[in-house]
């Protein structure tokens, strides 16, 4: 069964990844959702790799 929102928010603090350099960030902070507002489709598979090692769910947002 997967996991519905509510469960997955274990702390109040969601990471926002605006810039490459925010990657590292991300993954070293205590967050466990992680919202990807950069990127391109070079860049978002290695974006979603490195997280998803760190065990972060993530949402891509295009604005």
């Amino acid at each position: 069964m997967k996991p519905n929102i509510i469960d997955i928010v274990h702390s109040q603090v969601i990471a926002s990844i605006k810039e490459e350099k925010d990657l590292e960030k991300a993954i070293q902070s205590n967050a466990n959702i992680v919202f990807i507002l950069t990127g391109n489709l070079i860049t978002m598979d290695g974006y979603l790799k490195h997280l998803k090692e760190a065990g972060k769910t993530t949402f891509i947002l295009h604005l």
